[in-house]
């Protein structure tokens, strides 16, 4: 599989599980958040996660050196940032005092 598949299978299993896993840790009864705040929390996993789709299409693997589009490694560096400033968000929700 090429880099361009490996990334679009992972931004495919990003937007089906990450963001109704994270509505549903959200809305759990432990944590007691209202469905409108964890809905948009999730919401906004999904926008980036659709963000991301047309970067990782538009890329022609047959040409390497094109500027259309973003190389993998940076593909991979907005996910991997993204997911570290959401879990920076859950954490600071999480800590905070009802």
């Amino acid at each position: 599989m090429s880099s361009r598949g490996v990334n679009l299978a992972v931004l495919l299993v990003f937007l089906l599980t990450v963001p109704a896993g994270v509505f549903f840790f959200f809305t759990s009864p432990g944590m007691g958040y209202p469905r409108a705040t964890a809905g948009i929390i999730a919401g906004v996993l999904v926008l980036v996660g659709l963000a991301l789709l047309p970067v990782v299409l538009r890329r022609n693997p047959s040409e390497p050196n094109t500027r259309d589009g973003l190389p993998a490694k940076a593909g991979w560096g907005v996910l991997i940032g993204f997911l570290i400033v959401m879990a920076a968000i859950v954490a600071y929700f999480m800590l905070r005092e009802p």
